[in-house]
């Protein structure tokens, strides 16, 4: 049902809703949390990327499942917005082994793109050239 209200949400504007949208970010299931980040990725504003910062500087755990959300979500407003903050790089940097490699190319080719080269360097997945050949040892 949650899921629905924001997937509904999001097609509306969300200037009076900004609070509630946010306050998405922060559900248990992961599914509600994700369709809240796409509807304030759809609608977002100067509002809801002032209450975002303000949910996530302090780094706690809500913070923590914020950002994982952010970027399992792909919610690229949402994400540029916060990109220049360090304590969102280092949130960033701290979930983003855990997710799929086209994911984190996809936001070092954003971050590239958005005059952001160092912080793309550090989420980039490492290529095989650069890890090197396996050793095998017999």
């Amino acid at each position: 049902m949650r899921f629905a209200a924001y997937e509904a949400l999001s097609l509306l504007p969300a200037h009076e809703g900004a609070f509630t949208l946010a306050a998405g970010l922060t559900d248990p299931v992961e599914n509600v949390s994700v369709a809240a980040a796409n509807a304030i990725d759809r609608n977002f504003n100067h509002i809801l990327e002032a209450g975002i910062k303000n949910m996530i500087k302090d780094k706690d755990d809500d913070a923590q499942k914020i950002v994982k959300t952010i970027i399992n979500s792909m919610a690229d407003k949402i994400f540029l917005s916060l990109a220049s903050e360090v304590y969102f790089q280092d949130m960033v940097i701290a979930h983003i082994s855990r997710v799929h490699v086209d994911i984190r190319k996809h936001y070092a080719k954003l971050l590239k793109k958005n005059n952001q080269p160092e912080f793309a360097d550090m989420i980039r997945p490492v290529s095989e050239e650069e890890r090197g050949r396996p050793r095998v040892y017999a």
